[in-house]
């Protein structure tokens, strides 16, 4: 369905090159609506291209481009190092069995508590560098 415009409020680059423009128009029953050019042909769109061109030759001009903010996630410092850590672990820790495990001798298991730990620091303690993997971890294990 196309609504038809009543008037034409204002518009707006859309795209950098200036080869988009949008239109904030009131409509039959509806206000603040943003409308195109439409390549439609029918009698109503052509009306409503009518009525946006007749803006523009009034001497309206559209305001300018504006890019876009980022909807990208920026991760801090902080989340990078768990991401870090999830992936460690479930190349390393999270591969192994209870037999494997069962099999370290105390001083295997003492520094395999002591990486843990550092890994499990490693997110909040900004200074920190981060752990080497043990040498007890099979070298086919995905190096990160």
């Amino acid at each position: 369905m196309t609504l038809k415009i009543i008037e034409v409020l204002s518009a707006r680059y859309l795209m950098e090159d200036h080869s988009q423009i949008g239109f904030m128009t009131n409509c039959e029953g509806f206000t603040d609506v943003e409308t195109l050019f439409s390549a439609r042909t029918d009698k109503v769109n052509q009306a409503n291209n009518n009525l946006c061109q007749a803006w523009l030759d009034a001497g309206n001009t559209p305001t300018a481009f504006v890019e876009p903010e980022s909807t990208a996630t920026v991760l801090t410092q902080a989340e990078e190092r768990r991401n870090d850590r999830r992936e460690e672990f479930f190349y390393t820790l999270d591969k192994m069995n209870s037999i494997w495990y069962d099999s370290l001798s105390s001083a295997e298991l003492s520094e395999l508590t002591a990486w843990r730990t550092a890994w499990l620091d490693y997110p909040t303690t900004p200074s920190a560098s981060r752990p080497i993997r043990l040498s007890m971890f099979d070298k086919d294990l995905r190096l990160v």
